[in-house]
């Protein structure tokens, strides 16, 4: 069982990755820029907007990261979210990551779906994670029509928290999109 747990995480990483280019869903797959208007948008940002290294964008995205404050339980959690970009050690962009920090009693099912559905679905991210404060290398994912509690995380080269695919575990609890809300397999 472990063994698929962390087989079907790889999945949807490599989902999410390769989806990265297209947004977060089917529908914005449809209407993905063409290279040649992505090319034209990158031509139009400005040197000052851009890191000229990676060392750069690296030092930049920790910076976000560091700078998000904790979700107490007051507000919306997707207002505390911090989005960067989600980059190869060789500062490749793969895509968008949204982070938030939040104790793990905070994170109920009516926090999942604000959190999947104001906020993980309206921006433009390619997941989303949020990592416990209470519980060392543990969190919550969202990807691709799917949430799932209790999943191991690790900070990758850039600050930027991010599934760790290689801890065997069993999740809290794992949900999917029906109906416009989150629920719970086997629950």
């Amino acid at each position: 069982m472990k063994k698929t747990i962390r087989m079907t995480l790889a999945a949807i990483l490599a989902v999410s990755v390769s989806a990265c280019s297209t947004g977060n869903t089917a529908d914005q797959a449809e209407t993905a820029p063409s290279p040649a208007e992505t090319a034209a948008a990158n031509s139009e940002t400005t040197a000052e907007s851009t890191p000229a290294t990676v060392e750069e964008a690296v030092q930049e995205i920790e910076e976000q990261v560091n700078s998000a404050e904790e979700w107490t339980g007051e507000g919306s959690i997707g207002d505390y979210a911090v989005v960067t970009d989600f980059l190869s050690a060789d500062g490749v962009l793969y895509g968008k990551v949204s982070y938030v920090r939040a104790d793990s009693s905070l994170i109920t099912e009516e926090v999942l779906n604000d959190w999947y559905f104001n906020h993980f679905l309206t921006s433009d991210v390619n997941f989303a994670i949020i990592a416990y404060t209470d519980q060392e290398n543990t969190g919550a994912f969202a990807s691709n029509d799917l949430v799932i509690t209790g999943t191991p995380i690790t900070q990758n080269e850039q600050g930027v928290y991010a599934v760790d695919g290689s801890v065997e575990y069993t999740p809290t609890a794992t949900y999917y999109v029906q109906d416009e809300k989150l629920v719970k397999i086997g629950g």
